[in-house]
């Protein structure tokens, strides 16, 4: 981390007393999770005040804490500063500008409605073991500031997820991580609540991508994503993937990465502008899996990873916990894909495994999606309105937000369907094993719907 003695340059903190640790490391914000070498971060939330444990991440072992209120019964170099976020997001970007030695290691921003997490850990793969990828889905401000932290000598190249919620958080997001080059998964109308309308979140997600264009650096999006009239403005400046069913959204526009998935033989085609055609074999994906791997498989190209690299990259290739994993159980078959869900993954997620269980006989746990805003209702209506259900099938709908889509599958005439609704899950452990199938879970991970087969995992 970014020398202690300069701090003061980048925020209106001070060391007490004149004490400091001659070294700083990367930060941490739960004083449990503290290792030897870190800086606290003493945050102040609706929930808790950091204050409260600073002894006990000095107890861990951490080398100094960032503070609003100084605690002087403790020996640990504690910097006072009006905000303790703010100051953690000037120094993790001042820290972001000194690693990245004037652009020689690249930052690359991973933003978009969806898929985000998955294409920034198939990107990390791809790139090699000297690349900082964002842990987890630490995506908020916050998360950014604790992931640029973590940048090191050692590190090649970062690429960093952005996840924005509320307007003006691009700019911020932006700002902070300087990225060479960026790229846009997709746009849909989720972590809309405090936006007023689709076009307002365009706006503020599309930020991401005019900022990186104007200071000289490379942009990246879907085909998909010219949906959205504004990113036509920066179409002849992008590399856009496009599937064969997306020819039509992109004439008249030159720098194309054309794609196509032969499903049968496991193999993704690219085709390059420069390089021509190039095959890949993949493991079994989803639609849109495959496409985060395609922009993937983009970026990396253009950072000069060899072809051979990247498929020999690409059979390390493992489904993050809790995300389009099969397990067993001693109910049957689980597809465990319940990380999150918002209305485009919950599609892609449901085709996969409607086209995989073919002839079982299926269970469908269907968490509600939240952060939906005022698009909620009608995308839960439209989810059970289409849902591929067939003769068989038994549903479980669980949270407030699934009700429409029960009445929506309710209103269809498919002989043979059982549909039940919970509102938490807690209630459905009684029906769930009555039941012996192949199960589908996914939901936002509010209901932490794994919870379900708690005891049941062979």
């Amino acid at each position: 981390m970014l020398n202690p003695e300069i701090w003061q340059k980048f925020t209106a903190g001070q060391w007490v007393r004149g004490k400091l640790p001659p070294v700083a490391g990367p930060f941490c914000h739960d004083s449990r999770r503290c290792r030897a070498g870190e800086i606290f971060l003493a945050l102040r939330t609706e929930r808790t005040d950091g204050h409260a444990f600073v002894a006990d991440a000095q107890r861990r072992g951490a080398l100094a804490a960032i503070v609003e209120c100084y605690r002087e019964e403790l020996s640990l170099p504690q910097f006072l500063v009006p905000s303790v976020l703010q100051a953690a997001q000037a120094l993790a970007h001042a820290h972001r500008r000194q690693w990245g030695a004037n652009g020689l290691r690249p930052l690359i921003a991973i933003g978009g409605s969806y898929g985000k997490t998955t294409t920034k850990d198939m990107l990390a793969l791809l790139l090699g073991p000297h690349t900082l990828a964002t842990h987890g889905n630490e995506n908020n401000i916050l998360g950014i500031s604790l992931n640029l932290s973590r940048l090191g000598p050692e590190h090649a190249q970062a690429v960093v997820e952005i996840g924005i919620d509320h307007p003006g958080e691009m700019a911020l997001a932006s700002a902070m991580t300087r990225p060479e080059l960026g790229v846009m998964t997709g746009i849909a109308p989720v972590h809309a609540i405090h936006f007023r309308s689709l076009e307002e979140l365009v706006e503020e997600k599309l930020g991401l991508l005019r900022d990186i264009q104007a200071s000289g650096g490379k942009i990246y999006f879907s085909a998909s994503c010219l949906l959205q009239s504004p990113f036509h403005a920066l179409a002849n400046a992008a590399t856009i993937l496009v599937f064969r069913e997306e020819k039509h959204l992109v004439l008249g526009f030159p720098s194309l990465v054309s794609c196509e998935l032969r499903e049968s033989s496991s193999e993704l085609r690219l085709s390059f502008e420069r390089t021509g055609e190039e095959a890949y074999s993949i493991p079994s994906l989803s639609q849109g899996q495959v496409r985060s791997l395609a922009l993937a498989l983009c970026v990396a190209r253009d950072r000069r990873c060899s072809r051979e690299d990247l498929q020999e990259r690409l059979r390390l290739w493992q489904p993050p916990l809790h995300r389009g994993q099969w397990k067993s159980s001693s109910l049957g078959r689980v597809y465990l894909d319940c990380y999150n869900a918002n209305p485009v993954t919950m599609q892609d997620a449901v085709d996969f495994f409607h086209r995989k269980t073919a002839d079982e006989r299926r269970v469908w746990i269907l968490g509600g999606m939240r952060e939906l805003g005022i698009f909620s209702e009608e995308a839960h209506r439209r989810l059970g309105r289409s849902f591929p259900l067939r003769t068989g099938d038994a549903v479980l709908g669980v949270g407030r937000e699934m009700e429409g889509c029960l009445e929506a599958m309710q209103n269809r005439t498919i002989a043979d369907v059982e549909l039940e609704y919970s509102e938490t899950g807690e209630g459905a452990r009684e029906w769930l094993c009555s039941h012996q199938a192949c199960f589908f879970v996914k939901g936002s991970r509010y209901y932490a719907l794994e919870q379900l087969f708690e005891g049941l995992w062979n």
